[in-house]
């Protein structure tokens, strides 16, 4: 029963990410799925449920996610003719968003990092007094 109880809250934030997802089509198109998991993310963050009502089904989920892009390879595998004439685009638009995704991770990482030993170092100098 504890694990249905988990499933329905996980289950429960993916469905309101999809009213939300068609409520804001005409505005902007934001996956379901994405909106459920940012809904389900501030739901834990203010406490509004507690991490263990969703612990063990979660944790379950991603040790198995592997499962859920079964589908999509599938899907490439089923459309490889229409890939294979846009290759050449498909790679290249893969190799720059990597690259900036790793120089925008890098840089965000860098501003945290450098705040944390800012207030660190404030820390060391209030002990001090």
């Amino acid at each position: 029963m504890k694990i249905i109880k988990q499933l329905f809250w996980i289950f429960l934030f993916s469905f309101l990410g999809e009213m939300l997802s068609a409520i804001i089509l005409p505005y902007i198109a934001i996956p379901g799925s994405v909106i459920g998991m940012v809904l389900l993310f501030l739901a834990l963050q203010f406490r509004v449920i507690k991490v263990e009502q969703v612990e063990e089904a979660g944790t379950w989920l991603t040790d198995n996610m592997g499962i859920f892009f079964v589908p999509a390879g599938v899907a490439l595998i089923s459309n490889f003719d229409i890939l294979a004439d846009a290759w050449l685009q498909l790679l290249v638009i893969m190799v720059v968003t990597t690259i900036l995704m790793m120089v925008f991770v890098g840089k965000v990482v860098q501003r945290i990092k450098k705040r944390t030993d800012v207030k660190a170092e404030k820390t060391v100098k209030k002990g001090e007094r």
